[in-house]
């Protein structure tokens, strides 16, 4: 088994970075489309706020209007869709992303390097997942490992 521990992951990486959240005054769950892992992922962004002491709030796709201080975590987006949206509508905001709001996406994807400089991505390490389940089928090797999980800085928080 090759797996990753979504609600635990998030929430490690979210405490990793949670001095960082003082300059924000709230953080925002925005799925832009379903998600399987969304309930965990709200969970765990939900946990982090109590920690935290910052207001947590949910959206419902890319929010109509965004406010200084506001932390968006993205998630539910397939190689950029809806994030193309989300970009115009920050763009048009005047709002800096990485100084007047913060952005992570959950799930790394290339389009994430170039909108808007960059955004701040958490992410399993799905080379290593494919590696490790393809030694165990091909040298009949089963174990238990859990996939590492990564926040990866960029413009954006």
């Amino acid at each position: 088994m090759v797996y990753q521990y979504i609600y635990a992951d998030v929430l490690r990486c979210l405490e990793k970075i949670m001095p960082e959240f003082s300059r924000f005054k709230a953080l925002k769950s925005v799925p832009v489309y379903t998600s399987l892992y969304g309930a965990e992922i709200d969970d765990a962004l939900q946990n982090f706020c109590k920690k935290a002491h910052i207001p947590f709030q949910r959206s419902n796709g890319v929010p109509e209007n965004l406010s200084k201080g506001d932390v968006l975590f993205i998630y539910g987006c397939t190689l950029g869709t809806g994030l193309v949206q989300l970009h115009k509508m920050i763009e048009n905001s005047g709002l800096m992303p990485g100084k007047d709001i913060g952005i992570i996406c959950y799930d790394d994807f290339q389009i994430n390097e170039i909108l808007l400089g960059g955004l701040s991505t958490m992410s399993t390490d799905y080379v290593q997942m494919g590696k490790e389940a393809a030694k165990m089928i091909l040298w009949g090797e089963l174990g238990k490992i859990h996939c590492e999980f990564n926040l990866t800085r960029r413009n954006s928080f």
